[in-house]
């Protein structure tokens, strides 16, 4: 049952979706430092891969998925890890996502 998952991919999400060191997709930074906002937005949390926010397959697979939340009638979205989302990056996705 479930989804296979591991190596920093999953059946939806590719290496490349996940933020990781540079040269190396099989690992990333860890979040060590709540005072660096890089730290934040770019490393992993406790060992759970980051999507890379900024990366455009990423954000059109969560705009097309909000704004079909949208469309079925969801009338707000609560984003409890905006921190650890670059500002720009998430507004940008909030412009694309259910426009109007």
């Amino acid at each position: 049952a479930g989804s296979k998952y591991g190596d920093r991919s999953t059946p939806q999400w590719g290496q490349t979706d996940f933020h990781h060191k540079p040269g190396d997709l099989h690992s990333n930074c860890a979040i060590n430092n709540y005072h660096d906002r890089r730290n934040v937005q770019r490393c992993d949390l406790l060992g759970l891969p980051d999507l890379c926010s900024g990366c455009m397959n990423v954000r059109k697979h969560q705009a097309d998925f909000m704004t079909h939340l949208a469309e079925l009638g969801v009338s707000g979205f609560r984003i409890d890890a905006a921190k650890h989302i670059d500002v720009g990056e998430l507004a940008e996705l909030l412009r694309s996502a259910a426009p109007g």
